[in-house]
């Protein structure tokens, strides 16, 4: 069963059309990223997939059923982070795992709260109270919240927001466990190159719509590379290209580089040539960002 389906869903504030017929849907064991720049309808999408707002059109369905029908059912079956996770202050993690899991029916026992904390890096801080912990440790803990009744989908909206890079790597890692656990994970995040590495789906929307929606390996095409090009005399290089089998590959130029869109095996073959020409380049850049694909949507 689907875990979750949008279908033509509309929001507006005012005159504002905040989200304009969007329709998506993920697949259970996906970890599906939902892309788009500032603006786009995110947040409020995020909001609304959690009954926190109602659409004013459209359809939410969370395994099969309907949200707004059955919400007390399908937010039993959720685990969310919604922008900055919110505690006791004062209180310990522990303190207020045990909390939060009494209120949502969680195993709440001293095993299972220190394995929880142990899952998401904050072993031997259960007692330290949250008011001493950084804005990372607090998304750590958002997510072991999240976590505790055992959800079957997890909504995460920005959770890489304060996470330094090792964080960033341990949270890429239990999203993957997770995925491996069967559980879906739907994720909104700013930082497209983690979406790239983990996700399997992704939409990727705009002014409220979808411009874009399918598997990672669709939409980015794994032979097709951006490749950069940096000479110690860019318009004499340039000139070099203009004449060869390459010039309809050129996307940019300027005094010391040229880009080329290129697949993998023509990195070599461009090189070659190069040499073959008596040019020596002083490096290259070959990349696949997904930053191209979403700009290149988005602008």
């Amino acid at each position: 069963m689907i875990p979750l389906a949008v279908k033509s869903l509309r929001k507006s504030f005012g005159a504002f059309n905040a989200v304009d017929g969007l329709s998506f849907h993920v697949e259970t064991g996906d970890i599906y990223g939902f892309l788009g720049p500032n603006g786009a309808g995110k947040s409020t999408t995020i909001r609304m997939l959690l009954g926190l707002i109602r659409p004013d059109e459209g359809d939410i369905r969370l395994f099969g059923k309907s949200l707004l029908q059955h919400r007390a059912e399908c937010m039993s079956r959720i685990g969310a982070i919604v922008e900055k996770p919110d505690f006791y202050k004062y209180l310990s993690a522990y303190d207020n795992l045990k909390i939060f899991g009494t209120m949502s029916g969680a195993d709440t026992s001293s095993v299972s709260l220190e394995k929880m904390l142990e899952l998401v890096g904050l072993t031997g801080r259960g007692k330290d109270p949250v008011k001493n912990y950084s804005h990372g440790m607090k998304q750590r803990l958002g997510l072991a919240q999240a976590l505790l009744h055992n959800p079957s989908l997890i909504i995460l909206d920005e959770p890489t927001t304060g996470l330094d890079p090792q964080g960033i790597i341990d949270l890429r890692e239990l999203i993957l466990q997770l995925s491996h656990q069967g559980k879906t994970v739907f994720m909104s995040s700013h930082i497209l190159s983690e979406i790239e590495l983990i996700a399997t789906r992704m939409v990727i929307i705009s002014k409220g719509k979808a411009v874009a929606e399918g598997s990672v390996q669709e939409l980015l095409n794994a032979d097709d590379l951006v490749v950069d090009w940096f000479f110690p005399d860019g318009q004499e290089a340039r000139s070099l290209f203009d004449q060869s089998e390459w010039k309809e590959r050129i996307i940019n130029s300027n005094s010391s580089a040229i880009t080329l869109r290129l697949n993998e095996q023509e990195v070599q073959t461009v090189n070659n040539w190069l040499c073959q020409q008596g040019v020596s380049p002083v490096s290259i850049n070959s990349r696949r960002k997904l930053e191209d694909y979403f700009m290149k949507l988005t602008h």
